[in-house]
């Protein structure tokens, strides 16, 4: 059944504890990349189970299990989180996974969550509270609801999709979660923060040599009808397997009258909306790895919103980007296994914003892109203790930074001139410090406790409202699963 287990476990890449930060389980690939037992991981996420088991072929606590054509799962999960300010927030989650081969290379998932959740103190009013989480804020303005949002239960569908493995790559059609960039905790492109999308086409080629190819086109399930997002990627692996580079473009448009219009798998979205109307919301990205030595490893993230490549003059545009560098170090000290990882983040006021603001990039008003949204600074720094492959401990530092910034404003219409300081007006800072440990295997069990203080001062963007307390996370999962011959 372990091999069953790590097919379910992989259905999601962020970490039901903390869903800003990838899971432990491609936080072990990456240790294993840096220290040279595997070869390049790409740079985007989700990666199929049986990518996934390639790369853990070397560990010894993995045991090949039979494959069966129906895999059905259940997922138990429970979170709670107690400070003396902010009360007590509770949380339980059912989650029933079902999964069927249907051949050798076409395979069927679903799965969905039933929830109950306490919230009291923790406001989802701004989505950089770090203690917010994007999946338990669903709405609903039905009058009376056959199933919708209540005060303490609700039922959604988390990810249903068909999954093709073809001769030149996969191919997936439905609901999913995807992650562009080589970040643990502060992705800055597709960050797979805020709610799926329904993609109509999710490719991914299977690397040839030294390059791999990505396109999508999806549906944004939201208010607004007919948001749509399409996407394109190359992947290059370059001075054997120590340089990995990716180049990736988008459009967030709304196609009422037009919805295919950017649909095409090698559009060129530049041209296309030069050609049509002006309305999209078009971005470039860069990202990329650098292997230094063994257990050294820098990486980047560049994310740049409706680029202008000449200004007109006299009518200079705001600066719309994001940026994000981090390092990873891994060893050993006195024989022990640890590993250091650093994140810094840039986000001037008015990227990710638009002047149509149907097309601002998010969904539900959560961020697409990086978590905090805009006019953002952060700093994130761990140091961690490996007593196993599964379990271990680390300490971390975050210091943020928010501006008077909302992604609900749009420059062309705020009266502020376009260059602007980052953060700007009145600054809400946090710092946060903490430690946690975890302890997880590949037969279905995790838990993690995290302990630590928060500091927050002009909370919201008022002035002199400040605050502090300490924290305790719990978090305990159980999945299980059965395999049945067809």
């Amino acid at each position: 059944m372990l091999w069953l287990t790590i097919i379910l476990q992989l259905g999601r890449f962020d970490s039901h504890y903390n869903i800003r930060k990838v899971n432990e389980k491609y936080l072990l690939l990456k240790r294993l990349e840096n220290l040279g037992i595997i070869n390049s991981l790409p740079l985007s996420l989700p990666i199929s189970t049986e990518e996934y088991m390639k790369y853990l072929k070397c560990l010894p606590i993995l045991k090949k299990s039979p494959t069966y054509p129906l895999i059905v799962g259940v997922e138990l999960t429970a979170k709670v989180l107690c400070s003396p300010s902010r009360s007590c927030f509770s949380c339980v989650e059912f989650r029933p996974h079902f999964g069927l081969w249907f051949t050798s290379k076409i395979y069927g998932y679903i799965s969905g969550t039933a929830y109950y959740e306490q919230l009291e103190g923790v406001s989802p009013k701004y989505h950089w509270d770090p203690f917010f989480d994007p999946n338990h804020n669903l709405y609903t303005w039905d009058v009376d609801p056959i199933a919708g949002r209540v005060d303490f239960f609700d039922i959604r569908t988390d990810r249903g999709y068909l999954f093709f493995k073809l001769g030149w790559g996969e191919l997936f059609i439905g609901r999913h979660y995807v992650r562009w960039g080589p970040s643990r905790y502060h992705s800055v492109i597709l960050s797979g923060y805020a709610r799926p999308m329904d993609y109509f086409y999710y490719i991914k080629t299977k690397r040839k040599k030294f390059f791999r190819l990505f396109s999508f086109h999806a549906m944004i399930s939201d208010t607004i009808i007919g948001r749509r997002f399409s996407g394109q990627r190359v992947e290059l692996y370059l001075f054997g397997d120590k340089i990995t580079l990716g180049f990736s473009d988008g459009a967030l448009y709304t196609g009422e009258n037009d919805p295919l219009r950017y649909a095409h798998p090698l559009g060129l979205y530049y041209f296309i909306q030069r050609r049509l109307d002006n309305k999209a919301n078009l971005f470039i990205a860069v990202d990329g790895k650098v292997k230094i030595t063994k257990g050294v490893s820098v990486y980047f993230e560049f994310f740049g919103d409706d680029p202008v490549l000449f200004e007109i003059k006299g009518k200079p545009q705001p600066m719309q980007f994001s940026c994000m560098i981090g390092g990873e170090v891994d060893g050993k000290i006195w024989n022990r296994e640890v590993g250091m990882c650093f994140e810094g983040v840039v986000t001037p006021r008015w990227t990710y914003t638009h002047q149509y603001s149907y097309n601002t990039y998010t969904i539900w008003d959560v961020p697409i892109g990086h978590w905090m949204g805009d006019d953002v600074i952060a700093l994130y720094w761990e140091g961690s203790y490996y007593h196993s492959y599964t379990s271990g401990c680390r300490i971390f530092i975050e210091h943020l930074l928010h501006g008077e910034g909302r992604l609900f404003e749009h420059w062309e219409e705020s009266g502020l001139p376009s260059r602007i300081k980052c953060p700007s007006g009145v600054v809400e800072k946090r710092i946060r410090i903490g430690i946690e440990g975890w302890r997880e295997n590949f037969k279905g069990m995790e838990m993690k406790l995290n302990i630590g203080k928060e500091w927050i001062w002009n909370e919201g963007n008022k002035r002199e409202k400040n605050s502090s307390f300490p924290f305790i996370i719990l978090f305990l999962s159980w999945t299980h699963t059965w395999g049945k011959k067809l």
